[in-house]
């Protein structure tokens, strides 16, 4: 039966992750010690930490959502940015190879796809923005992505190189373009953060929910 994850990842790819995961310790951990840092950073030049209390007032501290797109094995969840901004936020976490992770995850009101999208096959890459866009919340939301430009150190079993898209920051800035609306740019460490909001041309209609119909009495 074809089921959403299928247009995201290809069945063997799928596994080959799982099991890069289970046996290779630090596959999936990049997330805590090395974006914490820029992402704060990011986050206080484009005043990201004043929006819960902006959209929410007094109940951010329960509707604020959070989601780590490609999340691995979770490390951005155990230090992620708003820890020292509000006492608890809902963090939710997606990862297709990552069993108990890989249902589809709810809205967020922010988004991480950190070290993710070059790891994407190439034929796959359209369907999983659309997917990573269908997560947006609304308006205010926010995606934050870090995209390596350069090959990795890991091989697949197959012979390829782990970062199956290799592209430059032009490369990357017109693809995200036509679906999102810019926000932000910091080229670092043979890569690039690139922060994105959602394109004032597209609808927000996936987020509509309409009552059932009653039933005939």
């Amino acid at each position: 039966m074809y089921s959403l994850v299928d247009k995201l990842i290809s069945k063997e790819y799928q596994e080959t992750l799982r099991s890069f995961h289970e046996n290779k310790q630090g596959f999936g951990t990049s997330g805590a010690t090395r974006h914490i840092r820029t992402i704060v950073q990011i986050f206080e030049q484009h005043k990201i930490f004043n929006l819960p209390e902006k959209l929410y007032g007094k109940d951010a501290f329960e509707r604020w959502r959070q989601l780590d797109y490609g999340c691995g094995k979770g490390t951005l969840k155990q230090c992620h940015p708003f820890a020292g901004h509000m006492i608890s936020t809902r963090f939710l976490e997606y990862d297709p190879a990552i069993p108990g992770k890989d249902s589809d995850p709810g809205i967020a009101d922010m988004i991480y796809c950190l070290d993710v999208l070059e790891h994407v096959e190439p034929e796959k890459l359209d369907d999983v923005l659309l997917h990573i866009e269908s997560k947006l919340r609304g308006r205010n939301s926010n995606i934050l992505f870090y995209i390596q430009y350069t090959e990795a150190l890991t091989f697949l079993p197959d012979g390829r190189n782990a970062h199956l898209i290799v592209e430059d920051h032009v490369w990357w800035f017109n693809k995200l373009k036509d679906l999102f609306k810019m926000k932000g740019f910091v080229n670092k460490n043979n890569g690039g953060y690139f922060l994105v909001g959602k394109h004032p041309d597209r609808s927000f209609d996936h987020l509509i929910s309409t009552p059932p119909p009653k039933e005939k009495e």
